[in-house]
Order: C-alpha cells, then structure tokens, then sequence
C-alpha cells in the first residue's frame, strides 16, 4: 500500500494525553485502578475558543483496571461536546474527583465508585490560578476544598480570548444607546484597595452529605495542608505591588500574599500580621506539624528576603539564617525549601547582598537550625542539586547533579556519588516530577522516597533506571518501544506507565515486573502517512561555537537533488542529540513542520543560544551567529538549493524574521507569525485581552518578558534606550529587501499594532509585504479553517 503524505487536516484528528491542572495521571490508593486524561481530537468540538485550558475542554477521564488491562471511558464527553479532567482520588479510593466543562463552566464533580453516579458539586466556576497545580484537595475521606469565583463568571482561561471582544461590544452599544457612561479610568501612584474588589470563595463539601460551607471570602490561593492535617496555610492577597522604579519587574511582582491559617478542628483562621509580601510557592510545613517556614520581604525587596518560622504551639514568628543567604530564586523558578526529621531547615540559596540573585550567582544548599548555625551542604561539589528529594526518615536527601545522582547528608558527612557504578550520564529525575505541563504523573517532591527513576541518554537513546534508595541499587527498566517515556509510577505494585507519541501513534502501556500491557493505542491513522526523514547536522557558528541544526527531509528524499528549504527560528532554542516531540509526525500543534516536508522542503531549524534568563543580553545582534552557518552547512552538503531558501518564526521567533531580515538579505522570502517588531512600543502596551478590564494595567507581562526574560533588556527603555533600539527590528526596517508576509490575530497577547507597524513601514517604502490578519485569534491559531488556510497561504508565498 502506498502512503500518503500529511495533510493539515490530519492534524485536526489527533488525539493526545492531557495536560496541567495536576497532572493526566491518578492511582487509586491501593495502586490498583489508574485515572487518565485522553483528549479527543480537535475535529469533534465546535468550540475553538478556549485554547487556555488546554485541550481538556475535549477531554474524557478513563479508567484502568490494572488486574484485567480493561479500560473504560468514565465520562464520554464526545456526547454532549464537553470534558472531563484534573482525576484526584479520595483518601479511601472509594470517589475520584474531578473538573469539567459540562454546564458552560468549568466546575468539581465527583465519581461514586460504588454507586457509578456522577455528581456536580459545584455551581460556580473553579478558580485556578496557576494551571500547573490541581485547583482542589481532598482533606479527609469526605471532604474536598476549592475555591470557587463569583456569581457567573467564569475562569479566565476559558474566556480569556472571547471576553475583550464581547465588552467592546457592549460598550459600543451603549455609546450607541447615549444613556449611559462608558467611561474607564486607571489610576497609578495610589493604593488599591483590593477588599473593593471581587472576591473568590474558598469552600469546604462533604460528598457524602452533599454540604458546602464558607471557608474565606477572600482572594486566597496555594492551600497547604500540614502532615498531621491539623493546619490549614496559604497565601492572601493583601495588595497590589506596582512596580518601583529601582526593581526589575518579575512574574511574581503583581501582588502581595500574607500568610492565612486555619485551624483544621476549630476552623478558627488568623493572617499572620509579621509580613505581608511572602514569596508565591514558599509555604513548607514541618514533618510535625508544628512549624510553618516561608520567604517573605521587609520592604519594597531591595535586599534579600528573610526566612520566617512560624510556631504553631506558641504563635510566634521567628526569622532563621543570616542575610548573607539569598533564597530568592531565579526568574521562573519558587523557592525551595525542605524541612529534615530533627526539625532543621534545608534552604536553597545564593550567596549575595543584592536583593535578587543572577543567573552567575552559586546556589548551594544551606542546612540553617533555629539557634543560627548555617552550614553549607554542598560547597564542595561543583554544582549543586537544584532540588533534593527525602529518603525515608528525612535523614538524608538525593539530588541531580553533574550526571549522577547524590547523597547529601546533614550528620557532617561528605556528599555520596550513589550512581557511581551506573555508566550512564543521568540526565533527569522523571519520578517524582512536576513538568507543570501535567502530561506526566504530577507527583508532590515534598514527602518521602524509596524509589525513584531516572532517565539517562545511551547511544542517543532515552533509557530509564529505577534507583532503589534504600539498598543502593539500580535496574534498567525494559521499555516497550524505542521511543518511549515515563509518564507515571505506582510504588505499592511497581508499576510503571509508559507513553510513547511516534510516526504510528501515540500509545500508553502498564509495566510491572517487565512484563508490558498496552491499553491505549490510538492516532494509529498516522500509519498511513510518510513521514519526514529526521536527520542532525553539526556546524560551527560565526563566534566558533559548535552547535547542531535538526533537519526534517521530504519524505521522498533523493540525495542527489537539492531542496528548498524553510529555515524555522526561535533564539535561545539550543537543538540537542534526543529528537524533540515538535520534530515528529505526531505533534498536535498548527506549526507541525512535518507538514514542510511533506509539501517538498526541508525543515530546518538552528541553534540560536543566548544569556540565561535575568542577564542582560542583545538578542537581535546574536541571530545571524547561530542561523547563517546552519544555512550555509545545509548547502555546502548537498542539501539546500541556495536560490531557494525561505524564513519563518513564531512568537519570539516571529522577531527572530523580523530581525535577520533586517540583517541579510539570504532569504528569498520570509513569514513573522505574531512577532515583537517594536520593544520600546511593545514594553507598556496593554494586553489586547485585558484591555477592557479595570485592572488591565496590572497586568505587566509585555514588560516582565522584555525587561527579565527571554527578550532581556535588563531595564525599561528609559533607563537602557540604545538597548532597545539596537534590539528592534523597527528601527532597520529601511534595510529590509526580504519579501515578507506577516500573521497575527487581532486577539494576540503580542498587540496586533506590533505588525502593523512594520507592515506599515514596509508599505511607506514600497517593499513587497503581505499582512494576513486573522479575526478572533490569539497567540496561536486556534481555528481549524484558519490553520487551514494559513498553511495555504504560507506556501503559497514561498513559491
């Protein structure tokens, strides 16, 4: 049978595992029945429009009996168009609770083992705050705690590209009417008075007797139950932090949290009056429950945060460490702290007097004990662990570091190499792991470890090895196909689930002493498809660098013709030896590349390495190092035909175009798909999204990727103008000789204006440009008839 070649609309019928929220994976207690998260394919909704959850708008939750391998679909969402998501058993496995979509909202059901009944516990909308986390507990065997929104709203990521449009409309509409003020009015320079403002709920159902009752009436989030379940802590808002103008601005930087307790039997609750700006992701309670620690500031954060201990027999506050330790952790990252059996605090940190550490500062780890002694636990290994796990008994933890794996000890001995025999480099802990993608087991780091798995890379393959902690041994886990990965663990059955996503489905199978089931087998269509041929080549950037470049060939390769080739840019994007999963005919995403190579280009995409994230950097004036010596290479081998060479990006790789456009003139043709074509515009423009909102100044995320992250100005403009000037492609647009079509949704979190201003640059000057604007969308095109015909349009204007 012939194959066929991958069409755009095969996109649209993939399925895949689900994502966020907790994680696609739930063991029943007794480790016998497995929860996971299917999404069906994006052809069976007829709702596009809520990309922010993820796909589990078309999600169902299945079921496997790891006795019998007989899955079944608990929920079957197809039927009335909704999903099913986020699976968390009860304490006894007896209910699995779970969100959904079904009634317009995204609310808590309940699944009755015993009775099959599914349940809505919930009218008003979840509030999830960060999707990485799963936005309920179960507190006992009954008892579930969530927060829940105001009257009939709903959650931002399910309206988050619908809701702008809609209030523009009912704006114009009374301006139409002339009865009413349409006025909006921000304010800077004031405080907010954040009790003025809608408050979320948190509430506590008991299942069984279908009651709820009022936990907070405030805007609370990051619940944390303590060990003995006597303590309930989490963070307030209290305020809003604007931004000072000696700080540089942080994700983190938009509120200020007190820390909030209840008293889990009296349920009594107080804020802890000692600080009121606490780190996001601090909170760490004490293996006794008995002691609370957390970072938190004195002032406006410029010096180190402090290291509170709060006591919950005598209801003090303590300050542990001294302040030449800094635990603020980099930009993207959250604190880590780890409390040991004999009551002593490991602390991650860097030390500096500067109130935010730099990528180049050392972070070791710091065992710090109440009467103010501090040691240092990992001064003598060249790097240190960025996270450590517990061993039984909180006596000793392992982390990752240069390859292997480490024992780090607080009793004074040295840190242990206990994979020494273990030839592999280890390149990873995938159990326990948060990915905060959730595609994997999402698995708390903060109790204690028998067993963990690592993967390591041999001869350019992924292998896993469980390490046995307690005996200090380790075994190769047989994997049941060439591409498979850890997706989750069960330790009571020694049970691991793999998933797999290649050219002939994507695929997931239970394995327990080698012995592998497969339960899951679906986007088996792809077997009909040809997919590109995936190939690496190595060359040298224009500083010396060595660096490597991924290819995908047509799927008819011939060696002895050259191709055109479409060069896909994202700096900072560093290709390794292990072929990532947006190379791959099975990649539900509208920028799957294969689709290049089944219309006759090669795909090639260069490594553009930059600063680390926090470090000042010029972004634009690196692109040509890393991108024209892969071109060149591609040709010098046969592989590219140098009259037929074209350029695309998306996103910061849409500003990657924009800028090497400006800089040579190699390509044919170029397309920037939702790009940064101004930084000093783009640094205080509102988010198209939350323009009709009341705190739509609040929202800083242009500034914070600009000014701290990957665009990394280091400063706002006013502070650093010849920076931003150097580093926008606005500026040398008079350059530009390249041909260039431009994408972006009106919806775009990167304002629509940023294309339009060099659309309108390249249109004063009479240069060939095309601007291909696209109603409705955000980021990423969403719509299966867009995708459809901006892939169309896209190759129509490489040829």
């Amino acid at each position: 049978m012939s194959l066929k070649f991958l069409q755009v609309e095969d996109l649209f019928h993939l399925e895949q595992i689900g994502r966020y929220f907790g994680g696609a994976y739930s063991f029943s207690p007794d480790g016998k029945i497995l929860a996971y998260v299917v999404q069906r394919a994006k052809a069976t909704t007829k709702n596009h429009k809520q990309d922010f959850l993820w796909g589990n708008d078309r999600a169902d939750i299945w079921l496997l009996d790891l006795a019998t391998f007989e899955p079944v679909n608990l929920t079957k969402g197809i039927e009335e168009d909704v999903g099913y998501w986020s699976p968390a058993w009860s304490p006894d496995g007896k209910r699995l609770a779970m969100l959904s979509t079904k009634g317009g909202n995204v609310t808590l059901w309940v699944w009755d083992k015993a009775t099959g009944n599914l349940q809505q516990l919930t009218q008003r909308g979840i509030n999830f705050e960060d999707v990485g986390d799963r936005p309920y507990a179960w507190i006992d065997n009954e008892e579930i705690i969530c927060t829940v929104l105001p009257e009939n709203e709903k959650p931002l990521g399910m309206i988050i590209e619908t809701d702008a449009p809609q209030k523009a409309w009912q704006g114009s509409q009374k301006t139409n009417r002339g009865e009413e003020v349409t006025v909006s009015v921000l304010q800077s320079g004031v405080a907010v008075d954040v009790a003025k403002r809608d408050r979320k709920t948190t509430i506590v159902i008991n299942v069984t007797k279908n009651a709820t009752k009022t936990l907070i009436t405030a805007n609370t989030q990051e619940y944390t139950l303590s060990p003995h379940k006597d303590w309930l802590a989490c963070l307030e808002t209290v305020d809003i932090r604007q931004p000072q103008a000696h700080l540089p601005l942080n994700f983190e930087l938009a509120f200020r949290y007190a820390v909030k307790l209840i008293s889990w039997q009296e349920r009594s609750q107080k804020r802890l009056e000692v600080n009121n700006d606490v780190s996001a992701g601090s909170l760490c309670w004490s293996q006794n429950s008995e002691q609370l620690a957390f970072i938190g500031y004195e002032s406006e954060r410029a010096s180190p945060p402090q290291i509170y201990i709060y006591n919950c027999n005598d209801n003090t506050v303590q300050t542990w460490g001294s302040k030449k330790l800094n635990a603020a952790p980099l930009i993207r990252n959250k604190p880590r702290l780890l409390w040991t059996v004999e009551g002593k605090l490991l602390v991650y940190a860097a030390q500096t007097e500067e109130a935010q550490p730099s990528p180049q500062d050392r972070y070791d780890w710091w065992l710090i004990a109440s009467d103010g002694e501090e040691t240092c636990l990992t001064a003598d290994m060249k790097t240190s662990p960025t996270e450590l796990l517990s061993e039984i008994g909180s006596k000793s933890f392992v982390g990752l570091a240069e390859g292997n794996l480490w024992r780090i000890s607080f009793e004074g001995n040295a840190p242990e190499n206990i994979t020494t025999e273990l030839e592999a480099s280890i390149t990873a802990i995938v159990y326990p792991g948060d990915t905060r993608r959730g595609d994997t087991q999402v698995v708390s780091t903060k109790q204690e470890f028998t067993k963990i798995i690592v993967s390591a890379e041999v001869e350019e393959q992924t292998e896993f090895y469980q390490i046995d902690l307690v005996e200090d041994t380790w075994k190769l886990l047989e994997k049941p196909a060439a591409k498979a990965q850890v997706a989750a663990y069960e330790s009571q059955t020694d049970t691991v689930i793999f998933t797999a996503n290649d050219d002939t489905g994507t695929y997931l199978w239970s394995s327990c002493n080698s012995k592998s089931n497969c339960f899951l087998e679906t986007n088996t269509f792809l077997r009909e498809i040809k997919p590109g041929i995936l190939r690496q080549i190595e060359y040298i950037s224009l500083d010396g660098e060595k660096l490597q470049a991924q290819l995908i060939l047509p799927p008819d390769y011939d060696s002895e013709r050259t191709y055109p080739v479409i060069t896909e840019v994202y700096p900072g994007w560093v290709i390794s030896p292990t072929t990532h999963p947006s190379h791959e005919l099975n990649f539900p995403s509208p920028y799957n590349f294969q689709l290049a190579a089944a219309q006759g280009y090669v795909f090639l995409q260069p490594s553009i390495p930059l600063k680390p994230e926090g470090e000042a950097d010029d972004p634009m004036l690196k692109l040509l190092n890393g991108v024209l010596p892969a071109v060149e290479k591609a040709i010098a081998l046969g592989i590219a035909d140098p009259e037929r060479l074209y350029l695309m990006g998306q996103s910061f790789g849409g500003y990657a175009v924009y800028g090497l456009i400006t800089q040579t003139h190699r390509f044919k043709a170029a397309v920037s798909l939702a790009g940064l074509a101004n930084l000093v515009s783009l640094y205080g423009a509102f988010d198209p999204r939350f323009r009709y909102r009341e705190d739509a100044h609040e929202d800083f995320f242009a500034g914070v990727i600009i000014e701290s992250a990957q665009v990394a100005m280091g400063n706002p403009p006013w502070k650093d103008l010849g920076r931003y000037l150097r580093n926008s492609p606005i500026f040398a647009v008079d350059r530009v000789e390249t041909p260039l079509m431009i994408i972006q949704g009106d919806m775009d979190h990167v304002p629509i204006q940023q294309g339009e201003e060099f659309f309108a640059s390249l249109y004063r000057q009479g240069k060939r440009a095309e601007f291909v604007r696209y109603w409705g969308e955000g980021h990423a095109i969403a719509s299966p008839a867009n995708i459809k015909d901006m892939w169309e349009r896209i190759f129509a204007w490489f040829k």
